[in-house]
């Protein structure tokens, strides 16, 4: 996560759990060291709840790398205008404008996952 970002989720590590009380299960997904904080409940136990909650458990460091990523491809970016503008290499920035969508280079996913939208 980088230190521009301001974390309002309950920061990671997020695990994946499934309760079973007699056969009934259902999959949650807690944090903590202790996982005593709750973060959800997928409801009653099949195939997809349970990828629910392991994706789900994943999120806070699927989001850290989303931003680092995002972060590393605008400073590439930044540095191939400047070498198309010092005409060392004419046509990159052309590159980077038809290579990433605007919702990328906005962080239309960071916002969403922080609830800026």
């Amino acid at each position: 996560m980088t230190t521009e970002e301001h974390v309002k989720h309950t920061p990671g590590p997020w695990k994946a759990h499934t309760f079973d009380a007699a056969e009934n299960k259902s999959q949650y997904v807690t944090a903590g060291l202790q996982d005593q904080i709750p973060i959800c409940h997928t409801g009653r136990w099949d195939s997809s709840s349970a990828a629910d909650a392991t994706l789900i458990a994943a999120a806070p460091e699927l989001l850290a790398e989303y931003q680092w990523l995002r972060n590393r491809v605008i400073a590439m970016r930044d540095a191939a205008y400047r070498l198309e503008h010092q005409g060392r290499n004419p046509n990159i920035g052309g590159f980077f404008r038809e290579w990433l969508a605007d919702d990328v280079l906005e962080g239309a996913a960071i916002a969403k996952a922080n609830r800026k939208e």
